[in-house]
């Protein structure tokens, strides 16, 4: 277990048995695993994998993507790489990329290139710019801008969610 109130920087793979918390910015410059990922404000890695939840107050860059069972990125935040969970809440007027998710919530504002999950939620002023594939349930509030219609799928197979 690693817990660092400002500035962590690895410049090789880290992995933990416990949880890494970082108040300030974490710099990983291989992979990073661990049983929870807890960042205030920005975590870079090349991958980042946990066996519970990745929480990122500010930005999460990635070039493998990050794969865990809750994902949530802060207000106003920036993802870049793909995200793969079970559950996943993007905060007010926070930005992702590409999402894999059982369950996905886009929060007031909030931006994603595409989405991919069984069931997708999309509050007020949300955009997606890319394309939106579920399997159950999508729903979306006033003013969600979308950039193609959305396309029901037959299974989680047909949106590479198993």
């Amino acid at each position: 277990e690693v817990s660092v109130g400002g500035v962590l920087t690895v410049d090789g793979d880290l992995e933990l048995e416990g949880a890494l918390s970082v108040g300030g910015r974490a710099i990983i410059r291989g992979k990073l695993k661990a049983a929870d990922v807890h960042v205030g404000g920005t975590l870079e890695a090349v991958k980042v994998e946990a066996e519970g939840e990745v929480v990122v107050g500010g930005r999460l860059s990635t070039k493998e993507g990050v794969k865990a069972d809750y994902v949530e990125i802060g207000r106003r935040g920036r993802v870049v790489g793909p995200i793969r969970a079970r559950e996943v809440r993007v905060r007010e007027r926070a930005q992702v990329d590409d999402v894999w998710a059982e369950e996905i919530t886009l929060e007031e504002g909030a931006r994603a290139r595409n989405l991919y999950g069984l069931r997708i939620y999309l509050e007020r002023g949300c955009t997606v710019w890319g394309e939106v594939r579920y399997v159950e349930e999508l729903t979306a509030e006033e003013g969600v801008r979308l950039a193609k219609e959305p396309q029901r799928a037959r299974g989680p197979e047909e949106i590479g969610l198993t």
